[in-house]
């Protein structure tokens, strides 16, 4: 294409919110043969004047005289405040659970972070890098205010294929430490048996770590004698 035509064959086209107003100057390309060509541009948002190159208008990879970046900050700053407790709604939740997830897998000061980050579990990339896709996942996954974040292989990582949204009874019976009693010959998690038997969780599990019991003497003597370490035979 010749000079001429190049400083005239785009005038007056519009790419996103510019419109080009007249053709600048040109510059030596460093990393090809040839030249770069510069034009000025008008954005709808009112500043004119806005030099651009000539490939990136037609690419689209300059749309706007930086306006569209500046409001999607200020749209994003705003939604950050919000989600960090300027807000008791739903988002706020989520991006509660966001930080706590970062935490454990990325501080090392975190009193959980030895039982995530240090076993070597960590946050897929799409994740740890944009909280609006946590988000978008979250929502779009059955997230509900009632809900926890659950990873379905627990030794796995925090990533869409190995997480899900759960009760926190159904993530307790999740955890790699449970623990399984044989009582009547049906083996369950020590959660699942108080839910069926009625009994309070802490307490029997007190009786199982520091009194030692069996799962008979756990689940079926008086409450009383949990208050005095007894052996029982």
């Amino acid at each position: 294409m010749k000079q001429k035509e190049i400083e005239t064959d785009i005038i007056n086209n519009k790419y996103g919110k510019l419109t080009v107003m007249k053709y600048s100057h040109k510059e030596k390309n460093l990393n090809r043969a040839g030249y770069k060509h510069y034009y000025l541009c008008n954005c709808d948002c009112g500043t004119n004047g806005t030099l651009v190159e000539r490939n990136n208008l037609k690419f689209g990879i300059t749309k706007s005289c930086g306006c569209i970046h500046r409001e999607s900050l200020i749209e994003r700053n705003k939604e950050t405040a919000k989600y960090k407790g300027e807000s008791n709604s739903e988002d706020s939740r989520i991006f509660q659970i966001y930080g706590g997830m970062k935490d454990r897998c990325c501080n090392i000061k975190s009193h959980a972070y030895s039982n995530y980050g240090g076993r070597g579990i960590i946050i897929c990339n799409e994740w740890l890098d944009d909280y609006f896709t946590f988000k978008e996942w979250a929502l779009n996954n059955g997230y509900k205010n009632n809900l926890t974040i659950d990873r379905i292989d627990v030794s796995g990582n925090y990533e869409p294929s190995n997480c899900r949204w759960v009760t926190q009874k159904a993530q307790c019976n999740n955890k790699r430490n449970n623990k399984y009693i044989t009582y009547k010959g049906r083996t369950q998690t020590l959660s699942e048996w108080c839910e069926e038997l009625d009994l309070e969780y802490f307490r029997t599990k007190a009786r199982f770590n520091t009194c030692h019991m069996t799962p008979e003497q756990a689940f079926e003597l008086p409450k009383q004698l949990l208050r005095r370490k007894v052996a029982i035979e």
